[in-house]
């Protein structure tokens, strides 16, 4: 699939100690709007971690949609996955925490809407146009459109587990959307809404 990449180009920082993480000082991958998110998402950890710098290409904000079941995150996937691939985005991932969110999201998909995304595991080819990948296994790809959910597997306020946030929203290059029970989830607080198209209950992903 042409439009999911290996991305080479970049910075590795190692520490015997910790998780392996990336400093990008350059991003030729998202847009203005997607990388002002990330970067404040970035900015909440206490070390010199160095801002990305994107590329002049502006887009649209990133969106952020309430949900309080799983039936309401899995209308939500399928209304965006349509919207997408009207869009002409060719390649989505749906990025969760943990393999255990991801497969039950690929379950339900499935099962409720017969789309038959790809789980992909470690040293697995893209054999899809939708791929459900845990955001451990995400570093090194990118996609026209990413949506990560975060419902049973939430994003803990640490430095590993916002950095894997990060980097799963640094896999989008045109389109970035949240869905989740709250904000806070996604590290984001009332400040940060001016960086996002904030989707309440009750609304819809048009």
């Amino acid at each position: 699939m042409q439009s999911v990449v290996k991305r080479t180009a970049r910075l590795v920082k190692t520490d015997r100690n910790t998780q392996n993480y990336l400093t990008l000082q350059k991003s030729y991958r998202t847009t203005i709007e997607i990388m002002d998110l990330a970067n404040e998402l970035l900015g909440k950890l206490n070390n010199d971690l160095p801002a990305a710098e994107p590329v002049i290409r502006h887009g649209e904000k990133p969106a952020l949609t309430v949900v309080d079941t799983k039936q309401e995150v899995i209308a939500e996937l399928v209304r965006g996955v349509n919207r997408l691939q009207k869009g002409d985005l060719s390649s989505i991932a749906i990025i969760g925490k943990t393999e255990m969110e991801c497969k039950w999201v690929h379950k339900e998909l499935k099962k409720q809407a017969e789309i038959d995304a790809q789980i992909l595991r470690e040293n697995d080819s893209l054999d899809s146009n939708i791929i459900i990948v845990p955001s451990y296994l995400s570093k090194g790809l990118e996609f026209d459109a990413v949506v990560v959910v975060c419902f049973d597997e939430v994003f803990e306020k640490n430095e590993l587990d916002i950095k894997l946030l990060y980097v799963a929203m640094t896999r989008a290059m045109h389109s970035l959307t949240l869905i989740g029970k709250h904000p806070s989830e996604f590290h984001l607080d009332k400040e940060d809404y001016n960086l996002i198209h904030y989707i309440k209950k009750e609304q819809h992903i048009k």
